[in-house]
């Protein structure tokens, strides 16, 4: 196969470097048709359209989506426990996730409703490629104004230190001192939902 002299042969040879010879076997090069999914992504690209939306999605439908992001983030990325990727309080929760045009979740968070009557945001996950693209802020305010639209009267998160600053942007503020669990240290904040105020 490599060498630096020419075999003969019908078909023409494309040489990339002096000592290879590649042949071209025009028969096997058929175009492929581009997926509808992708023409209509790259429309919407061009025209100026949101590429990624925040859709309030049935758990027995997106789990599978969501399971995937949480083990890349929390247990390939952060080295968490497996537990934290699905748990029984999925299937009672709300969640809201980030939706990308070709259909695939690259961010997620859920909601539970807690007996004081707030919002309790967890399990928050961002996929890594598509960190600092904006989608965050735009996730935690559509979740700010879902959690308004229930009824709740505020929203707590329970915030890893590298994610505090970024909840503080979006109005939460600290409430308590700092706890531990699994090993991680969170600090718990809150958001007071007036209304009125929208965030969005």
């Amino acid at each position: 196969f490599f060498s630096s002299r020419r075999r003969h042969t019908r078909y023409p040879l494309v040489t990339g470097v002096q000592t290879c010879a590649l042949p071209i076997y025009p028969h096997l090069h058929r175009s492929k048709p581009i997926p509808e999914s992708l023409k209509l992504a790259l429309a919407a690209f061009e025209a100026g359209e949101p590429m990624v939306t925040v859709a309030d999605v049935a758990w027995s439908e997106a789990h599978s989506g969501i399971v995937a992001l949480r083990k890349q983030v929390f247990v390939d990325e952060m080295k968490g426990p497996p537990a934290w990727v699905s748990e029984p309080a999925d299937t009672s929760a709300s969640h809201l996730a980030l939706v990308n045009r070709l259909g695939r979740i690259i961010g997620a968070g859920r909601i539970a409703r807690t007996a004081e009557g707030a919002g309790h945001l967890s399990r928050c996950v961002m996929d890594r490629g598509a960190r600092g693209s904006g989608y965050g802020t735009q996730w935690v305010h559509t979740a700010i104004q879902w959690t308004r639209s229930q009824g709740l009267s505020h929203l707590v998160v329970d915030a890893p230190s590298g994610l505090v600053n970024f909840f503080a942007q979006a109005g939460f503020g600290s409430d308590g001192p700092l706890s531990s669990i699994d090993g991680q240290a969170l600090q718990r904040m809150r958001l007071i939902l007036t209304s009125g105020v929208d965030l969005g």
